[in-house]
């Protein structure tokens, strides 16, 4: 049972409803107005974003600017509802901690007793690795993509769970580093409905959304279902935008379409923390680290991070032409709540840039930082893997650095805007930091979007094979993965190897080293496997987080 603590659930509502904007947009105080924060993105005929701010428990300010509904000239107001994507993580985290702390699901168990079907019979997976992306599970959407499903495919949460349960080999052993993983969040879905005996989004709304009086907030399951007030997505051209519709079916990851103003209603409960019991908030708040050292930062689905001498909890939410950010400081009973259906909004500068003004007044000053030697450019540079198949090269003219894909001949120079750190892009908040050289080269770098995390990137010592030196028939076959029960072709063209599936086309393959090749497909990285007499027996085919799955070569294709 889900309890509501400290405060009657109907007084609690009552008192937030009391003090939450009664209008379309603008400020509830005189003192509190961030309209300058909505300013940047005011533009005619253009989507934008919802923003609400809440202090001491009381919503200050709910505004808006942009159009829900670019086509049909429709207002984005704080009562529009977006798709919150990662933001259910938290919701699902706490859930889980819940049933844990009721005695109905142990995290420190292997999965596969909640899980028996799942065809993967290595080492154990915890409940608490899938909470902490801990587990090494392959991400779903990269296995799909793999499979064969295209944009436009509707992508369901039955078939995401038949893809996991498929699956035999892992990105790495359970526990032994962190790597975000929105398959793990899935199988903490289906543990849910396991042992709740009820599906998904009808625990969730009887455990937090209806009692909290989150009225505007569901988890959605079906495409063809109409929710009101609901904002389109886009993307950003050149001249103007085009719809990015999400074409999925899925929770537990992802799925919350929620408004700013009910993100506040849920962040104060969190706050007060007058939902679950003491036992789950143990678990919910529990901090951990994998055997590599790495901190599960955005482990049990918030981040916890001091900033300025604050303790916040965060997290941001990404898909399609949607992103959100949720903020708070339980210190303060303070948060804010960014909502935008266009994809270049910044939500969480946004809102770090919102608490800077409350508490500081001020932004926060930029780090000191000395200007990069030619020594220390000579260090940075080198070829760095981010994913399977995802390298880029960084360069340096000895006076600043260049960055490029792989194999381009000419890289764009990239301006240093912080100790080691450096802008790539120019105009958005994408950095990489590179790691303190060890014995004159950086082993690696954070690949890092504005405050909404990182990614490792490690150095690669390459030795290019010469093209003409290879024997391209070696290669030659059908390629089939159990995993996945799908088949790839390789031939050539031109005397090159190409890729070929039935419904996503061919693609081409780059040699890369021996026996290594790139793909500009849905497979990155293709990497040969020899058997006897020398002789190609399959391959591991990886793509962003699915690393190494097998295709068997078939013997009638030779």
């Amino acid at each position: 049972m889900i309890l509501l603590r400290k405060t009657p659930c109907a007084l609690l509502v009552a008192l937030f409803l009391l003090t939450a904007c009664a209008s379309d947009g603008g400020t509830t105080s005189a003192k509190y107005d961030f309209s300058d924060n909505l300013a940047t993105w005011e533009r005619e005929g253009a989507p934008g974003l919802a923003l609400a701010v809440m202090i001491e428990g009381k919503v200050v300010y709910a505004g808006a600017t942009g159009l829900a509904d670019v086509g049909h000239d429709v207002t984005i107001t704080p009562t529009t509802v977006f798709h919150g994507a990662s933001l259910t993580k938290q919701v699902t985290a706490l859930a889980i901690a819940e049933l844990a702390s009721e005695g109905k699901i142990d995290i420190e168990e292997d999965i596969r007793t909640y899980l028996p079907e799942l065809a993967y019979r290595g080492p154990e997976i915890t409940v608490q690795h899938l909470l902490d992306h801990m587990s090494g599970l392959r991400e779903a959407s990269s296995l799909s993509a793999m499979a064969g499903w295209r944009r436009g495919d509707v992508f369901s949460e039955d078939q995401r769970q038949r893809l996991l349960e498929n699956q035999v080999s892992l990105n790495f052993a359970p526990g032994a580093r962190v790597e975000y993983s929105n398959s793990g969040y899935a199988l903490l879905g289906e543990i849910i409905e396991r042992t709740t005996g009820v599906s998904y989004r009808e625990h969730l709304q009887g455990a937090y959304f209806d009692p909290l009086g989150m009225t505007q907030t569901i988890m959605r399951t079906d495409l063809s279902e109409i929710i009101p007030h609901r904002a389109m997505s886009y993307q950003p051209t050149g001249d103007g935008f085009l719809r990015d519709d999400l074409r999925y079916e899925l929770v537990a990851s992802t799925g919350i379409q929620t408004t700013v103003l009910d993100l506040l209603i849920w962040a104060r409960a969190l706050n007060e923390q007058t939902v679950g019991s003491v036992d789950a908030w143990r678990i919910f708040e529990e901090r951990t680290f994998a055997l590599s050292g790495d901190a599960a930062t955005l482990g049990r689905g918030q981040e916890k991070r001091s900033y300025r001498s604050l303790e916040t909890w965060s997290h941001g939410g990404t898909d399609a032409g949607y992103r959100s950010f949720l903020i708070r400081v339980p210190g303060r009973n303070f948060a804010v709540a960014v909502m935008s259906n266009r994809f270049d909004v910044d939500t969480a500068k946004l809102a770090y840039g919102i608490i800077d003004d409350i508490f500081f007044g001020s932004p926060r000053e930029p780090a000191e930082f000395q200007p990069a030697s030619s020594a220390d450019l000579q260090a940075y540079a080198g070829d760095y893997e981010l994913f399977p198949g995802v390298i880029f090269s960084i360069t340096t003219d000895g006076k600043a650095l260049y960055f490029a894909p792989y194999g381009s001949t000419e890289g764009a120079p990239i301006p240093q805007i912080g100790p080691r750190r450096f802008l790539v892009g120019g105009t958005t908040d994408l950095s990489i930091a590179f790691d303190r050289p060890v014995g004159g080269k950086s082993p690696g770098f954070a690949w890092t979007l504005g405050l909404h995390g990182s990614i490792p990137g490690m150095r690669l010592n390459i030795e290019p094979v010469d093209p003409d030196a290879i024997d391209t028939s070696a290669y030659l076959g059908r390629y089939y993965s159990e995993e996945l029960d799908v088949f790839f072709d390789v031939s050539t063209e031109d005397g090159a190897l190409v890729l070929r599936h039935p419904r996503v086309g061919s693609s081409s393959l780059l040699p890369f080293t021996e026996d290594v090749f790139f793909g500009d497909g849905p497979v990155q990285e293709v990497r040969f496997v020899r058997g006897p007499a020398s002789r190609v027996s399959g391959a591991l085919f990886s793509n962003s987080l699915a690393d190494d799955v097998w295709f068997q070569l078939q013997p009638s294709a030779r």
